[in-house]
């Protein structure tokens, strides 16, 4: 086992409830359930996107024509 494990922060955004994360197209993408929004992150760069969807969501796919699916 290898306890040499260093553990850094990316982004900025401090949710209150991240939950759900997946990678897609080489962004990571999760919601903040209590903070109500999507948020997409660029690894390498560090770049967010948020929207702010005013109400709890649970889940986040991406769609096959583009967009994404958003459930609570």
């Amino acid at each position: 086992m290898n306890n040499n494990i260093t553990i850094s922060p990316i982004g900025s955004r401090v949710s209150k409830w991240g939950e759900g994360p997946i990678f897609w197209n080489d962004h990571l993408l999760y919601v903040d359930i209590e903070g109500h929004a999507l948020i997409r992150l660029n690894p390498e760069s560090g770049d967010e996107e948020f929207w702010e969807m005013g109400e709890r969501i649970g889940t986040v796919v991406p769609r096959v024509g583009g967009g994404f699916l958003c459930a609570g």
